[in-house]
């Protein structure tokens, strides 16, 4: 919740407001990602976050892809090229694919406790919404 909290003040236009912050609303679209998808996700906007299996290890993901709740058409190309011109850390990977044109991950040993996790994700998402600014 701690990391929805924070990506909903940060950009409020990706409709990352479940019903009424509910803890009970976003566990369940987590829930059915996992079932679905093999990845605890939620996804609001052009952004996805939270855990995924990459390569036999469960990392922490922040995605950036090219679906967004404002119908406008983005583009692969555009994305990157924009992150470029914006100096976005090259440790946001990039990407032809459009769920995750840019691509953060982090080993979630390294994150493991609830403290170290939303650090992470408050400075990624940081770097992030400020090169969009």
């Amino acid at each position: 919740m701690e990391v929805n909290r924070q990506i909903a003040s940060r950009c409020p236009d990706l409709g990352m407001d479940y019903p009424g912050q509910n803890p009970a609303a976003l566990r369940r679209v987590a829930l059915n990602q996992l079932s679905w998808t093999g990845r605890l996700v939620a996804t609001g906007g052009p952004l996805t976050y939270g855990l995924s299996a990459i390569k036999d290890q469960w990392c922490w993901c922040l995605w950036v892809g090219t679906e967004n709740y404002q119908r406008v058409r983005l583009k692969v190309a555009d994305i990157v090229r924009q992150a470029d011109e914006a100096a976005l850390s090259q440790r946001w990977q990039r990407s032809g694919q459009p769920t995750m044109v840019l691509a953060l991950e982090a080993p979630l040993p390294e994150y493991a406790s609830f403290e170290a996790a939303t650090a992470w994700s408050q400075t990624r998402l940081r770097s992030w919404t400020g090169s969009r600014s």
